[in-house]
């Protein structure tokens, strides 16, 4: 019983450590290098740690998603599923 408890506890320790603060914005931006849609990011990075959304007349939906760093935090724009900008707290690069 207290096998399976340690090794709960211990899954759930890799499960939250997995992209959060413990990574660097480095590491973030490298492991969503390939992506191009919501899917994807969410895949490589899993849930974000913020998110906000907006319905744009014209443009369609409009996501931010956040993701902390152990230096600082990575946004992503993302337009209709699909990624448009990748920021960090020095500035943007755009897809």
């Amino acid at each position: 019983m207290l096998l399976r408890v340690l090794a709960a506890l211990g899954l759930s320790l890799l499960l939250l450590c997995g992209c959060g603060a413990g990574s660097s914005k480095q590491d973030i931006l490298a492991k969503a290098k390939d992506c191009t849609t919501r899917e994807e990011l969410r895949k490589a990075l899993g849930k974000p740690d913020a998110f906000d959304s907006a319905e744009i007349p014209l443009l369609g939906a409009q996501e931010i998603w956040k993701y902390k760093a152990s230096d600082g935090e990575v946004t992503f724009t993302i337009s209709n599923g699909k990624i448009l900008t990748r920021a960090t707290d020095f500035g943007s690069t755009k897809k």
